[in-house]
């Protein structure tokens, strides 16, 4: 929440207590993200990141290649065990301890990451603040599919569509194709 982080049982919300000497980066958290080894990551507000492991917090800033002031929307791991972020400042990619900026080395077509989301098959695909963009498993660049958005976000669902709520052109289904890309 904008005041703190919070767990909730199904009953009662508790607020998060790190171990002492401690904190979060902010109280303004945007986003968490539970990864496939129960590791915990958390976006702020204001740029930067955290992962609680073992019950310890590591934080991630512009010194360490995550960019700071501006806010984090979301986290996905792939099937490599490596974690996207998108922010409003850009994409990120951390593996082996490195967060990667993707930038143009990747054709990546946009200022920022608005939403971002990983299809059964492994594609990444990404709102950019001007594009809807896909990365195919095991390639090193992003494809435009061509459809011009604003700020967005987007849900995939099973049977191979993605919804869209875009600034501009409001809720818009967009038909996933085989071969990759999409049909409007």
């Amino acid at each position: 929440t904008g005041s703190g982080l919070y767990r909730f049982d199904g009953i009662v919300f508790e607020a998060f207590r790190p171990h002492p000497g401690e904190q979060l980066l902010s109280i303004d958290v945007t986003s968490v993200f539970s990864a496939s080894s129960g590791d915990l990551w958390f976006g702020y507000s204001s740029g930067g990141a955290s992962l609680l492991s073992e019950g310890h917090l590591t934080h991630f800033t512009q010194a360490d290649g995550f960019l700071h002031g501006r806010n984090v929307k979301r986290f996905l791991e792939d099937d490599n065990g490596g974690v996207w972020s998108a922010t409003l400042a850009g994409l990120r990619y951390y593996r082996d301890g490195v967060w990667t900026s993707i930038g143009a080395d990747w054709a990546y077509p946009g200022p920022r990451a608005d939403w971002i989301e990983l299809s059964d098959d492994g594609t990444l695909w990404a709102a950019t603040g001007e594009t809807l963009a896909y990365l195919a498993p095991g390639a090193s660049s992003f494809t435009d599919t061509g459809l011009r958005l604003g700020y967005a976000v987007f849900a995939l669902t099973p049977d191979g569509h993605i919804w869209i709520n875009d600034e501009h052109q409001g809720l818009i289904r967009v038909q996933l194709l085989p071969s990759g890309g999409i049909t409007v």
